[in-house]
């Protein structure tokens, strides 16, 4: 990736600092700059030091190449290559130490993205000693640094952008043409129906697709579960995801799953299809009933798997000790919600989450509040890979002749994000990039007492997002109302939330998010 930034004014006794940083944090301080963490790299532009140390990670002074002293007027190109794990500079069309990023050679060496502390990589300016700096910087989008210069006429190589200096071989414009196009169109693999009830035998369309997975919940008016259901444990038979009793079955509910939605039986169950009622319908596709997996230890009865979308169901029956079970992804799931069918116990919920920290040494129950609990007998403290996920002896999870089904889940560009984010208990909350515009979003304290959170724009559809319920409560919907709510965005998220439940000051939080149209096609919000 390629940027450049001119420095159009400065202090005369501060220290300019121009590159990347791994991290979204914030300010540390009075003395902040992008140099100032483990994975914070920046050009140093004012004042001369002994030797080359003319840059700063860590906070310390870095040799490399020759001191420059670059300051009003001079443009610093940036090209970081996350491929090789190096970062270039530039002063004046000049690369220091003889770099040549087109080549791979002389570069500074960088952290591995996925090692950094967001696994990402930002661009990022600062000062050394909080002068008033003055930066214009250049995506592609200006060449002429609002008119203080005559633009180079540079493109990249797939000739976005307009830039000073010419743009490495192999070097891209931050621009969202130059992200790939997704393999995953959002709409085909998961979407949100709203419908109003009849009391009697009926179809729903428009789904556009199987609905595999079916989530319900009555709207207004009343306090009934969330009805789950699915096309591998089949129709009529349903859990709720705010209880841990054991399946129930009833033909008259959901009596088929068909190929642009569903069908109800006779029933009126005020939780289904209540005349007058209003509900919604959340709906993941996998890949119909599936078919027996014997990846694991535990042959599965049925594996539905939807591979390119990062999500299947399973059904298995217990066995003595620790096992595994084939879950028919491609990548180890980052998300996994399991519950037994047959026996009330309570939902298990696994997540790797550094931030949390979570990992499969911990869990979470879907239909309470408490906060992560570590507990080496339901993972058996180990991490899913490509082909199975872990279960010990937990009855919750694995235990000789309970049936269970499995939710996993994983992360795919451009659809799907199963991350964690701090709070800072402030309306301008924190900002999560997930690469696509949301549609949905279910959000998880990992270290309070507090319900999962779910949001969708199909509901409310004006920012900020206020419509809420918790998976864990039958409370009919509700309106935050507090000012707060969350702000769906083209490149992710931003919580307005104050409170404790989406926010708490330095609290980790769980989020699921599924993409309405991925960042490449996003229009702004």
């Amino acid at each position: 990736w390629y940027f450049e930034v001119r420095q159009s004014s400065g202090g005369s006794n501060g220290w300019a600092l121009i590159g990347i940083r791994g991290t979204q944090a914030g300010i540390h301080g009075a003395k902040d700059n992008p140099g100032r963490t483990a994975d914070g790299y920046a050009l140093l532009g004012k004042g001369t030091h002994s030797g080359a140390q003319n840059l700063v990670n860590n906070n310390a002074y870095v040799s490399y190449g020759t001191a420059q002293d670059y300051g009003n007027g001079d443009v610093i190109s940036v090209a970081v290559d996350l491929d090789n794990n190096k970062c270039y500079w530039a002063k004046n069309g000049t690369y220091i130490n003889s770099g040549n990023p087109g080549s791979n050679s002389n570069g500074h060496s960088i952290t591995a993205v996925g090692s950094t502390s967001s696994g990402e990589y930002f661009p990022c300016l600062g000062d050394y000693d909080a002068s008033s700096y003055v930066f214009l910087t250049n995506f592609g989008q200006d060449g002429t640094f609002a008119g203080n210069i005559t633009a180079g006429g540079n493109a990249d190589g797939n000739g976005y952008g307009n830039f000073k200096y010419a743009v490495p071989s192999g070097f891209l414009a931050l621009c969202s043409q130059n992200l790939p196009t997704p393999a995953v169109i959002p709409s085909e693999h998961f979407n949100t129906v709203l419908y109003s009830g009849t009391g009697s035998a009926r179809s729903i369309t428009g789904v556009g697709f199987q609905p595999d997975l079916h989530w319900l919940k009555i709207r207004a008016g009343e306090s009934k579960s969330h009805m789950i259901t699915d096309a591998v444990r089949g129709a009529g038979k349903y859990l709720q995801s705010d209880g841990s009793g054991a399946e129930n079955t009833d033909t008259g509910t959901v009596s088929s799953f068909d190929s642009d939605g569903w069908s109800f039986g006779s029933a009126t169950a005020n939780q289904f299809n209540n005349s007058g009622s209003t509900y919604v319908a959340w709906c993941w596709k996998a890949n119909g009933s599936g078919s027996s997996n014997e990846d694991g230890s535990i042959n599965t009865t049925a594996t539905s798997a939807n591979t390119s979308a990062g999500f299947s169901i399973s059904t298995y029956t217990g066995e003595s000790g620790n096992g595994t079970v084939g879950h028919g992804l491609s990548k180890p799931p980052n998300l996994v919600i399991v519950k037994s069918r047959a026996d009330a116990d309570q939902w298990r919920v696994g997540s790797i989450q550094s931030l949390g920290p979570m990992d499969f040494t911990d869990y979470l129950k879907l239909n309470a509040t408490t906060a992560i609990t570590d507990e080496a007998t339901t993972w058996n403290d180990t991490a899913p890979t490509s082909s199975v996920f872990s279960v010990g002896s937990d009855s919750a999870t694995n235990h000789p002749g309970y049936t269970y089904v499995s939710y996993c889940f994983h992360d795919v560009e451009g659809y799907s994000k199963i991350g964690c984010y701090k709070g800072n208990a402030n309306t301008d909350g924190t900002f999560v990039y997930t690469g696509f515009a949301p549609t949905w979003i279910l959000i998880k304290r990992l270290d309070g007492t507090y319900g999962w959170a779910m949001h969708d724009n199909i509901r409310d559809t004006t920012n900020p997002i206020t419509a809420a319920f918790k998976a864990d409560d039958t409370e009919p919907e509700t309106t935050i109302s507090n000012g707060g709510g969350v702000d769906f965005l083209s490149n992710g998220f931003k919580i307005r939330d104050s409170g404790t439940g989406m926010n708490a000051s330095g609290s980790a939080y769980l989020y699921y998010a599924i993409a309405e149209q991925p960042f490449k096609h996003s229009n702004a919000k």
